[in-house]
């Protein structure tokens, strides 16, 4: 007898969400953190928490003679200024080497020169596992890149295949029932209520990140109008200031009129072409030589359109205006709008709290899913070998969920406690997360399920709560200090941990069947 379309889709939700779901919960768990990780990576460095911002363009002729002392014979120089990003006020500054690679160098944005010493990759961890699984270039991990492609994909099936096998499932989400005596029951109710109320978010925010890397996962039309380079692309459709490089023809040296430093162009782009703008970026094509080309460009926008900001070009020697621009083609405009609403890049603080605490209900919702599958079919095995899949789907189901949060606050551990000087620093930070993955799958091999999700999730509670603390190991890092002086963008990072540890301290203390009735201690959510 033929399945109908609702056991199909029925099968599709059910084996799809399984297997995927184990990738997917660690995804939205980084990608619910990653979204305050610009507030994480000034956390992780202790030199920029008692910072002020110097006047751009003291920071401007600070650059400029950096960059000629150290770059002198560089065919690019490229210039971030705070401007470019408010939430992490870091000077950036960057020039291509002898070798035609970029180099870098970070500064306080204070204007005294001091160098960013901090070793650390900061949140930006967060960011690569979120959609390459791991923190190597793109480039070089296609294989991540596609996997959370993939996953992607089957999230958005398993979105539509929900709502169609879960035919009660708005009615039921208004009749949850957390004391019922059937812990399926109670853990279904909770999937729905997770399901049905940020339904629109979970698939937007699927959605706009498959859209916007849609050059990586169908490359076919950069292979077919850019020759396969994308460098060439991102010039065309994103403006990207680090591709833009330099025409490879050769230069005629020359030096710079004096009355041309940097610092002069910026005063009058600002004041100029570029007013109201704020400046954002500085890029020097050819320096010193008479090709040379200075282009500012505006900050970016607080919003949506998050890098519509306009641009001006000078000639580098007579300071002649060569091309102002203030409006970019239609395909940025509707990149910006997919990055901005993937990213929360609109909206501000509250914003990024409504998708922190969006992102979290998503990968509490697929936990749920892979708990009701684990808890119906283990009461339906019939065959050892059924039962030894069940019994490795539950350890499995314990290391991806609980086990990631514990890397996770691992992670952030690590990047108090290295020693600065130390060697390599911000390659530990990734490699404690992944010890500390490996170790809670060992811990969930060899342990009970159920003691296994209590151990983990106490024992994430523990690292989350006492995070502040090593606060006071590191200099301008105390939790009170930092709130003493207002500066709320780095304690908010402790403050966040102490919240999310009193959450799942809650939530170990439930499993751990304490304050549960004794008929829902039998059932318990993962078994003995």
């Amino acid at each position: 007898m033929a399945k109908s379309f609702t056991q199909n889709m029925s099968w599709l939700h059910t084996w799809s969400g399984l297997f995927f779901g184990w990738l997917l919960v660690p995804i939205f768990i980084t990608g619910s953190i990653c979204v305050y990780w610009f507030e994480i990576s000034v956390w992780a460095r202790p030199e920029n928490h008692v910072m002020r911002e110097a006047e751009p363009a003291a920071l401007v002729e600070f650059s400029e003679a950096y960059l000629k002392k150290t770059a002198p014979d560089s065919r690019f120089w490229k210039i971030g200024l705070p401007a470019t990003n408010a939430r992490d006020p870091i000077l950036y500054l960057s020039w291509m080497d002898k070798q035609g690679k970029l180099a870098r160098a970070q500064f306080n944005a204070d204007g005294s020169g001091d160098p960013i010493r901090t070793d650390t990759i900061g949140g930006r961890f967060f960011v690569n596992f979120h959609y390459i699984l791991n923190d190597l270039p793109r480039q070089k991990n296609s294989i991540g890149l596609l996997l959370v492609g993939a996953a992607s994909i089957v999230f958005l099936a398993g979105v539509i295949s929900g709502v169609v096998v879960h035919k009660r499932i708005f009615k039921d989400f208004f009749t949850f029932r957390p004391q019922a005596k059937s812990r399926q029951r109670t853990w279904l109710d909770a999937h729905n209520v997770l399901s049905v109320l940020p339904l629109p978010f979970h698939f937007l925010i699927v959605l706009t990140g498959m859209a916007y890397l849609c050059y990586a996962y169908i490359p076919s039309g950069i292979a077919t109008l850019y020759k396969g380079s994308e460098p060439a692309f991102r010039v065309s459709a994103d403006f990207s200031q680090d591709s833009e490089l330099v025409d490879p023809a050769k230069a005629t040296p020359g030096p710079i009129a004096p009355n041309l430093a940097l610092a002069l162009l910026h005063d009058r782009a600002v004041a100029g072409e570029l007013r109201p703008e704020v400046m954002g970026y500085i890029v020097v094509r050819d320096p010193g030589r008479a090709n040379a080309v200075v282009e500012m460009f505006g900050a970016h926008r607080q919003g949506i359109f998050i890098t519509n900001s306009p641009r001006v070009a000078f000639d580098g020697v007579s300071g002649r205006v060569i091309r102002a621009m203030h409006a970019r083609p239609p395909i940025s405009e509707t990149w910006d709008v997919i990055a901005g609403l993937h990213m929360a890049f609109f909206g501000g603080g509250l914003m990024r709290l409504l998708y922190l605490v969006s992102g979290v209900a998503g990968a509490v919702m697929m936990a749920t899913g892979q708990l009701l599958f684990t808890i119906k079919r283990r009461e339906q095995a019939v065959s050892p070998a059924a039962e030894r899949f069940y019994a490795i789907v539950d350890r499995i189901n314990v290391a991806t969920m609980a086990g990631a949060c514990f890397a996770c606050i691992a992670h952030l551990w690590a990047i108090r406690l290295l020693p600065f000087e130390m060697a390599g620093r911000a390659a530990w930070e990734v490699n404690v997360f992944w010890f500390a993955w490996a170790l809670a799958f060992l811990h969930a091999a060899l342990r009970p399920p159920k003691a296994a999700w209590v151990e983990q999730l106490a024992a994430t509670a523990v690292l989350c709560v006492f995070l502040p603390v090593l606060g006071y190991l590191v200099p301008n890092s105390g939790l009170l200090d930092m709130i003493a002086r207002g500066d709320w963008k780095t304690a908010g990072v402790d403050l966040a941990s102490l919240g999310c540890g009193l959450f799942i301290g809650w939530m170990a203390l439930l499993l751990s069947g304490e304050r549960l009735p004794r008929a829902a201690r039998k059932s318990s959510l993962v078994g003995a």
